[in-house]
């Protein structure tokens, strides 16, 4: 199998927030009425976020960008908006800590991961 072009490469983010504790259901409230449907606006490719099912106070944000550059770009503008702004003390109040961790992606499999097409994202 031939490696993919360079062209057909995404960076898959993912993140895991560790809350506070008993801050878990509201962190997912925020995230799934405020955060995620704006980072959407800001052209954020958010694929899914979760809240684990093995730890109420732990939560995945799961995001797709075309590239490194693209990931700095895009996170450096949302995060410096007027629109997170108003969110950050919320959000960060009820986080302990977080990690985030990148990979590569093919087109192919982002548009299986996503189930829509790379171009829609």
């Amino acid at each position: 199998m031939a490696s993919p072009e360079a062209d057909d490469l995404w960076m898959l983010e993912i993140r895991l927030f560790n809350l506070k504790p008993g801050t878990g259901a509201e962190f997912f409230r925020v995230a799934d009425e405020g955060t995620v449907p704006l980072m959407r606006r800001w052209g954020i490719r958010v694929l899914g976020h979760y809240q684990s099912t093995t730890n109420p106070d732990a939560f995945f944000l799961v995001r797709a960008f075309r590239d490194a550059d693209d990931r700095k770009t895009v996170s450096e503008a949302f995060y410096a908006s007027p629109e997170w702004l108003a969110y950050e003390d919320t959000v960060m109040g009820m986080v302990a800590d977080y990690h985030a961790v990148t990979t590569t992606i093919t087109r192919e499999n982002l548009e299986r991961l996503s189930g829509v097409t790379a171009a829609a994202c």
